[in-house]
């Protein structure tokens, strides 16, 4: 399943790397989600020429808007039991589909889910950047470590349709966070399986969403994932707490730090502004105090050493 956005540029190699599997019995469900470039025509064209099957279709105006909306849709559209999510940009290896095929026979007939590790390589040179190996969980279980982060990449995952259905699917009020949240959800009901072979190349480029995001969105973001976990009674409140105390101490300060080394304290400031709104003032000004004490121990150490 494939959301699409303005992906002409990455559609046609994203597609191609699905008319290479080693694995033919799988279908293609393209969404696009209102681009203004000719990302439907190309990737009709492709999936003509390459015959495989499938369907491009535009994100009706009922659905809403949004990448949770697109692979929301593209779900209903899908006729497998597994669902494998691949955004417009990345690829799939020759052997992806093969390899996730064989663990869906371990599974049988009992849903769950799946991802394996992956290789991040750069949109200009093509050059491998790094690799992600996340490793096993223990015994399957995947929820304890998704409290503490988000090890899971999105093109990773291939998920039984019964998963992703009782789950609720992408939550469409989240933004950057929609992934993260589905996953802790299908983590608390069903058992996963890891495959340690990197079977996705996601793409980094300049000009993608992650690397544009200001401070302020994650905050809104992570912030709004604790309140839609809070509201949603899913966790217990020891798994609230450990969510809670990641991403603030954990996720929240990382991307503070980022904004800090690029923008100064201003950058941090319609972020802690947000952080204060949502409850968490005691956070947002442990946040400004510490840049302001670390840029002020710099200061005194570069001093000491002119």
């Amino acid at each position: 399943m494939i959301p699409a956005f303005n992906a002409a540029p990455f559609i046609d190699a994203t597609l191609q790397s699905l008319a290479a599997q080693t694995c033919r019995d799988f279908e293609v469900v393209v969404v696009d989600d209102g681009s203004t470039d000719d990302t439907i025509a190309r990737a009709q064209t492709v999936v003509r020429r390459e015959g495989l099957r499938g369907r491009v279709v535009a994100r009706p105006g009922d659905v809403p808007k949004g990448v949770s909306g697109a692979r929301n849709h593209a779900a209903r559209l899908a006729c497998g039991e597994w669902l494998a999510f691949l955004d417009a940009d990345d690829l799939f290896e020759p052997t992806k589909l093969e390899c996730c095929e064989r663990i869906v026979e371990e599974f049988g007939a009992t849903p769950g889910a799946m991802h394996h590790a992956a290789r991040y390589f750069d949109h200009e040179s093509g050059d491998i950047v790094h690799a992600s190996n996340p490793g096993a969980p223990a015994g399957d279980d995947l929820l304890e470590t998704l409290l503490e982060r988000n090890c899971v990449t999105t093109s990773t995952v291939v998920v039984h349709r019964t998963c992703f259905e009782t789950a609720g699917g992408f939550d469409p009020q989240l933004n950057g966070v929609e992934d993260y949240w589905l996953w802790i959800r299908i983590a608390k009901r069903w058992k996963w399986r890891y495959i340690a072979e990197p079977l996705t190349r996601y793409r980094m480029r300049a000009g993608s969403l992650m690397v544009r995001r200001p401070f302020s969105h994650y905050v809104a973001q992570f912030t709004a994932l604790l309140t839609v976990a809070e509201s949603s009674g899913e966790l217990t409140a020891a798994e609230m707490a450990v969510l809670r105390r990641s991403v603030l101490d954990g996720t929240i300060r990382f991307f503070a730090g980022k904004a800090a080394r690029q923008d100064g304290v201003v950058g941090l400031l319609p972020g802690a502004l947000h952080l204060a709104r949502s409850g968490h003032a005691g956070y947002a000004a442990a946040l400004i105090y510490g840049q302001l004490r670390a840029r002020a121990l710099r200061w005194a150490v570069e001093r000491r050493q002119s």
